[in-house]
């Protein structure tokens, strides 16, 4: 499997979480510096008009917040943490240079899903904080002139219920609570939770199995929503590991 297919369900996750305000940012993917080869998935940034706070996406959430996701098969550890935070310290620079903005209008989230234990630890060794500012989200206290903070989607509760379904330790009943909700979208927003749904089917090929094996009408109600065997096909690759992830 591609990197661009997770990249999309993260992506697709996001916009969805705010579709209630969506008209107050701008969602631009795919970004790099000049010199990097980090890729951050994301850049949210508030339309100029928009004066309303965003509290539930972390205390990071600012002007412009930059999103770098690592996909369930990929450890967040103290040097790609600090890989990270560099390369976004340098696309900021480069952006700064255009809009004007100072770095307290700057943030960087990192999108992992476990907590990662080892980051924190490190972290607090070496003369930094870090603040958990709701279930899943932990602003991390650094010498970066921006703010920076890690989103864990295993620990996030039902409050953000599509970042939340990008884990590898999800259940059948996360899974209701968001079909629940999709009678309520209108076509644009359910082509987004696509892309959504079908990473998690590859996050959690064994949960999808037992709910195919059982006939449950959430499994059918999924399955409505892909192509012909589209979702069996999905489940047995990433039952079988031939879903391959290449990272950045």
């Amino acid at each position: 499997m591609e990197q661009n297919n997770f990249h999309t369900g993260f992506v697709s996750a996001m916009k969805l979480e705010l579709s209630g305000e969506a008209d107050r940012f701008d969602f631009q993917s795919g970004l790099s510096t000049k010199q990097d080869d980090i890729i951050f998935d994301l850049m949210i940034s508030k339309k100029e008009s928009s004066k309303k706070q965003t509290d539930h996406m972390g205390p990071a959430f600012t002007t412009v917040n930059l999103y770098k996701y690592l996909s369930t098969d990929e450890s967040l550890n103290i040097g790609r943490f600090y890989k990270i935070m560099t390369s976004a310290q340098s696309f900021i620079d480069e952006h700064r240079s255009s809009y004007g903005l100072d770095y307290s209008h700057y943030s960087l989230s990192i999108v992992c899903d476990d907590k990662p234990y080892g980051i924190l630890s490190s972290v607090r060794l070496i003369d930094s904080a870090v603040k958990k500012y709701a279930p899943g989200f932990y602003e991390i206290i650094t010498c970066a002139p921006f703010r920076i903070q890690i989103i864990a989607t295993s620990h996030l509760n039902d409050s953000h219920p599509w970042l939340g379904s990008l884990t590898k330790k999800a259940s059948a009943s996360k899974l209701n609570g968001i079909m629940l909700g999709l009678h309520k979208f209108d076509c644009e927003l359910k082509a987004l939770a696509i892309p959504v749904f079908e990473t998690f089917v590859r996050y959690n090929p064994a949960l999808i199995k037992r709910m195919e094996k059982a006939q449950s009408e959430i499994y059918k109600n999924i399955k409505e929503m892909f192509p012909p065997d589209h979702l069996e096909e999905t489940t047995n690759a990433a039952s079988s590991g031939r879903v391959k992830i290449h990272t950045t």
